[in-house]
This record gives C-alpha cells, sequence and structure tokens, in this order.
C-alpha cells in the first residue's frame, strides 16, 4: 500500500502536495516508510513530508532527503526512549537543517521529564504539550499552569478539546 501511494504522489505532478504519515506505532523501523520519506522529499512537486515518530530509531537517513521538505513530528516517550537519545536525535536533526516539532504526553507523572525535556531543548524548539484526556481525565488548575509554563497554548488546546467533547 506504501508503495502504491508513493507511485500515486509521483504521478500527481500536476498538484502541489504535502504529505504527513501518522502511523499506528513506529513506522520508521521499517525501512519502506525511510525510503518513501527520501523519496518524497526529492519530488520537486512534494513541498513537505512529515511523519509522527518517537525518534526511537537511527534517523541518519534523513540526511539523504532534502531537508527544506522533510520534517518530524517527533513525541517524547520517557518509559519508552532514553531523554538524552532522543535530544541528541533532535539536534542532529536540526543540524541536518531538518525541522522537527518536539512533544510529550501532558500526564502527571511526566512532570518532572516535561521540566528536564524543556531545559535540554533549545529554546528555539517548541515544546508543545498534548492533553491525556482519554487516560488521566480533566486537568485541575494548578495542572493546566504547570503545563502552560512549558507550553503556552496548553490550556487553549484543553479547553479546545474539552469544547468539542460537550458538541
Amino acid at each position: 500500500a506504501l508503495e502504491r501511494f508513493v507511485a500515486w504522489v509521483e504521478r500527481s505532478r500536476t498538484d502541489a502536495l504535502s504529505v504527513l504519515f501518522t502511523p499506528w506505532g513506529e513506522a520508521l523501523i521499517r525501512e519502506p516508510y525511510r525510503k518513501a520519506l527520501v523519496h518524497l522529499s526529492r519530488l520537486a512537486h512534494v513541498e513537505r513530508v512529515a511523519i509522527q515518530t518517537n525518534l526511537s530509531v537511527d534517523v541518519g537517513f534523513a540526511a539523504d532527503a532534502d531537508p527544506r521538505k522533510l520534517a518530524f513530528w517527533a513525541t517524547y516517550h520517557p518509559s519508552e526512549v532514553d531523554r538524552d537519545r532522543f535530544v541528541a536525535k533532535v539536534l542532529g536533526l536540526r543540524g541536518l537543517g531538518i525541522r522537527t516539532s518536539v512533544g510529550l504526553v501532558g500526564l502527571p507523572a511526566h512532570r518532572e521529564e516535561a521540566l528536564a525535556l524543556r531545559a535540554a531543548l533549545p529554546e528555539d524548539v517548541y515544546l508543545w504539550i498534548n492533553a491525556a484526556k482519554r487516560t488521566h481525565g480533566a486537568y485541575g488548575e494548578e495542572e493546566l499552569r504547570f503545563f502552560e509554563r512549558i507550553d503556552p497554548l496548553f490550556a487553549l488546546n484543553t479547553e479546545h478539546h474539552a469544547s468539542l467533547g460537550k458538541a
């Protein structure tokens, strides 16, 4: 299916395309995804190709991609990936000129990790906090303010998610 999709993108030369892979699980452990990202980034009519990842794999393949077009949506999971290794990969991607968005699930158990990650990342890397409504429930005022100090849009995004449930 991935090969068919890449072939379709190649044939769709009349349109400028942007592609975001949001796989179930970690797609970068599979070589076809790594090859697809590099290949798609080199197509003239592809403006951006990005993937959601936890950066648990070697991201050296990204050096073969067009850094103006490839991007990573990286979520840090403290129980799955060592923080220093995660940050080193973010910095390595930045060194290649590849945009990388960094996030963390806003669980109370992740508070110290959120602070440590914020301190480890360069100031210009926005660290977003993803609300964990399904597993955590509603956030208290103190929790909202804590995560908002790291991600100024957190409380706004949490309110947005809450309003969606009322519709």
